[in-house]
């Protein structure tokens, strides 16, 4: 007779029980996981909460951290997991203005506020150089230099900024430069390239006559006047193509064409455009009229898209195109009371027969629109008031400000997340994207702003006093 092992048995039995244990335990830890993965956890009273990270840092310097006035971190960066909501988040730094502002955790998702700029409570101005009255300011794309120009004096200045040393030159233009009775007239910059050292410029004469030029400021006796080479067929509504400083985009009695300077040549773009935004060498924005109809449409790759037609033949338009966490985003802006309206990626094949927006703006008589050096925000604006659309949250934040804006002056992005303006009484502020945390700076000269160095612990201005000007510097950084 078969006899059976009761040990052996128990052995099995023991051995299955510890599998079903140890497998139970496995979906639980793994359940566990993902549920805490997810935001959820046990809060106060046994309820499930769900909670959210929250990062914090600023500038120039650590500061202590207060959620709801109660201090969190005595210093910068700090990362708090919180349940979902919103909180006064603060930050304070001995010798700078506090700063705060509610900011909205959302559960499961990481909320970084990185950006905050301290603005020390006494801002001290060191007296730089003395400079003839310049009526055209303009600072270079990476921040380091500021051309000057003077219309008495008829002095061109480059100033290198340098917070501890910034050093001035006068450009001496040659001989090739057109003047009318030793006068240069008035210049503008049109806009800077991407080497920060080429500069196309319109110069009008005390006749009236304009003029487009091409400097370097490197080397400035070799000014290019692009208006004599071409002629008759000279354009106006100037843009480089791209990083090429030797090429050039213009229009000449609607015709859109590709100007090289070098070969004196030119190659026709496209015809009955009434203005133009150039995005990149081969991708341009464009407002036409054919057949009594207004159409705005990128131009890529030589052919033309229409994304937009309408009977409104007189309404100026503002066009903006830029790329944001992987996708390209077309901006249409109308300068009357029909607003903006927002493309995401427009080139892409719509699923119906008319591309549809990614979202609708309510805001009347756009006089700019600007992007911010991120991509994150679209501001647009129409006097002291502003509206900013965040792509990431797609919020729109709408909002007047305290001051009236100085006649003609226009706001502008100084970095991610922060714009200046210059009030009527000549005060430059900044203020964030959402216009939290509006700073007051100081008094600038007329027609002036503030300008920032490239790593924002300086800025610097120009300030006038009866007949002088001063060009002065400002530190963002509180000394011990």
């Amino acid at each position: 007779m078969h006899r059976v092992d009761t040990k052996d048995r128990q052995k099995t039995v023991l051995r299955i029980i510890a599998y079903a244990i140890t497998f139970i335990m496995t979906i639980i830890t793994t359940a566990l996981l993902i549920y805490l993965a997810q935001g959820y956890r046990l809060g106060s009273g046994g309820k499930v909460v769900r909670d959210g990270l929250l990062l914090v840092d600023n500038r120039p310097e650590s500061a202590s951290v207060y959620i709801n006035d109660k201090l969190e971190d005595s210093t910068a960066p700090s990362r708090f997991v919180l349940p979902a909501g919103d909180y006064k988040l603060g930050l304070k730094l001995k010798g700078y203005r506090d700063w705060s502002k509610t900011v909205r955790v959302d559960a499961s998702k990481v909320r970084e506020v990185g950006y905050p700029l301290l603005i020390p409570n006494k801002l001290n101005s060191e007296h730089i150089l003395s400079i003839k009255t310049p009526e055209m300011i303009s600072q270079s794309g990476d921040r380091k230099k500021i051309l000057t120009y003077s219309q008495d004096s008829g002095d061109i200045q480059l100033i290198d900024l340098n917070a501890k040393n910034s050093k001035i030159k006068s450009l001496d233009l040659g001989p090739s430069i057109v003047k009318e009775e030793g006068k240069l007239g008035v210049l503008k910059v049109i806009e800077w390239a991407l080497n920060n050292k080429n500069i196309l410029l319109e110069q009008t004469l005390p006749s009236g006559k304009t003029q487009i030029l091409s400097l370097d400021v490197e080397n400035p006796t070799e000014v290019i006047n692009i208006t004599a080479i071409f002629g008759e067929q000279s354009p106006l509504d100037v843009h480089f193509v791209g990083d090429n400083t030797n090429q050039i985009y213009g229009i000449k009695d609607g015709t859109l064409a590709r100007y090289d300077i070098k070969a004196q040549s030119l190659t026709l773009v496209m015809q009955n455009i009434i203005s133009y935004q150039p995005y990149s060498d081969d991708t341009i924005l464009f407002v036409r009229n054919v057949d009594d109809k207004r159409e705005i449409g990128i131009y890529k790759d030589h052919n033309a898209y229409v994304i937009e037609s309408s009977d409104h033949l007189d309404v100026p338009v503002n066009l903006s195109y830029h790329e944001y966490d992987q996708h390209h985003y077309f901006v249409i802006a109308n300068s009357d009371d029909s607003g903006a309206v927002i493309y995401k990626d427009p080139l892409k094949k719509p699923i119906l027969k008319k591309q549809l927006p990614l979202v609708k703006l309510k805001f009347s008589n756009i006089g700019k629109i600007e992007t911010s050096g991120s991509g994150q925000f679209i501001m647009l604006q129409n006097s002291n008031q502003v509206s900013v659309y965040d792509l990431r949250d797609l919020f729109n934040y709408q909002n007047t400000l305290p001051f009236e804006i100085l006649g003609g002056s226009r706001l502008g992005w100084i970095d991610d997340h922060r714009i200046q303006a210059v009030s009527t009484d000549n005060s430059s502020y900044i203020f964030e994207y959402d216009s939290a945390n509006l700073q007051l700076l100081s008094v600038v000269m007329p027609g002036s702003k503030a300008y920032f160095s490239r790593d924002y612990k300086t800025y610097y201005s120009f300030t006038q006093k009866d007949n002088d000007t001063t060009f002065n510097m400002t530190s963002l950084i509180v000394e011990d």
